[in-house]
């Protein structure tokens, strides 16, 4: 297979998927069914960073058993525009 083969299929692997993604028809594309069903994240979120090299201090504090403390805020948008 010379180099011009190869750089057809990449050329034609790289159209496929991007237009995959681009058209959101992929795979894993969320669609409600009778099992399944999407939901919104859209909104204010909280979140909090553990110091460096300490990952488990949130878990051994509990962060999740109560409202967090010294937050950062975001905006987080689910849907693109």
């Amino acid at each position: 297979m010379g180099v011009s083969s190869y750089l057809r299929t990449a050329l034609l692997l790289a159209v496929v998927c991007l237009s995959n993604v681009l058209g959101q028809q992929g795979i894993l594309f969320p669609r409600d069914s009778e099992s399944r069903q999407t939901k919104s994240l859209d909104g204010i979120w909280n979140f909090r960073s553990e110091a460096k090299g300490d990952r488990d201090l949130g878990l051994s504090q509990q962060w999740y058993s109560k409202p967090l403390s010294e937050v950062m805020t975001r905006a987080i948008p689910a849907e693109r525009t």
